[in-house]
């Protein structure tokens, strides 16, 4: 890793995914935070928005985190998405069971009050308004909006939510394919309060919340933040092979962490 430079490491992503130079450029342009969870819990972005880990019941296994429902990951940081800005966040996900409760299944969480229950919420429940079946949700200014998903326990899925404010349009990717698009509705305009970044999300200090519920017993893995609203197609191309982009993603964390004790 010495001699790497981002050069080198988008020929490798070129090779591995068959793409374009301006595509490695788009999935790069917004991104706010990667986690790879494969050994470790940082930030491979560059922008140092590293993890920390609340308990002790959680392992790397396979080259993923198996995260148990009494443990949640944040970051050291705010994540700095605020406001109506847009967003993408895109999860890889293997739960060991459908939490039942709806408040229950936090996957990844930001916003008002720095607890799990705020804006910018990504939920996996069989609980959601009258759906009795398992169900991704996201929450917007207090506002649920849910789609079906497949059974999925013991199986790696990817769920990737992107919202976008002009059009104001609610968009979810179920292993990069669009599975509902809202356009227009009174229920995707937020109002997110800058806070850190929370995994497995519950109810323990410091993220304080006065509500109950439990985090999720499954693995992740492969975690994008991005401040836009990603395309069908980048999604598309971010989804399938994670592992390629990842080999980008840790280069360009070591490139960059080694231009500023250059500078």
């Amino acid at each position: 890793m010495k001699n790497i430079t981002v050069q080198t490491l988008f020929v490798i992503f070129l090779i591995a995914n068959n793409l374009s130079a301006q595509m490695v450029g788009n999935l790069t342009n917004g991104l706010v935070a990667y986690y790879p969870l494969y050994s470790d819990i940082n930030d491979y972005s560059g922008n140092g928005n590293n993890l920390v880990l609340s308990g002790s019941g959680s392992s790397f296994n396979a080259g993923s985190l198996f995260v148990s429902q009494n443990d949640y990951l944040y970051s050291q940081n705010k994540i700095g998405i605020s406001g109506n800005q847009n967003r993408t966040v895109s999860v890889w996900i293997k739960p060991t069971h459908t939490p039942a409760n709806s408040n229950e299944g936090y996957l990844a969480s930001w916003g008002v009050g720095n607890s799990f229950w705020a804006d910018s919420t990504l939920i996996y429940t069989s609980s959601f308004a009258t759906v009795t079946s398992p169900t991704f949700a996201y929450v917007l200014s207090g506002s649920w909006v849910g789609i079906p998903a497949p059974a999925t326990n013991n199986e790696w899925i990817n769920i990737t939510f992107v919202y976008e404010n002009n059009p104001n349009t609610i968009t979810f990717y179920l292993n990069g394919i669009i599975n509902s698009n809202l356009v227009g509705s009174s229920t995707i305009f937020p109002n997110t309060t800058d806070t850190q970044f929370i995994i497995n999300a519950r109810t323990t200090s410091p993220l304080v919340n006065n509500a109950g519920g439990l985090g999720i017993n499954g693995s992740y893995k492969d975690i994008f933040i991005y401040d836009r609203a990603l395309s069908s197609s980048e999604v598309a191309q971010l989804v399938p092979e994670p592992s390629a982009l990842s080999l980008l993603a840790v280069g360009l964390g070591v490139v960059l962490r080694r231009r500023r004790r250059t500078v």
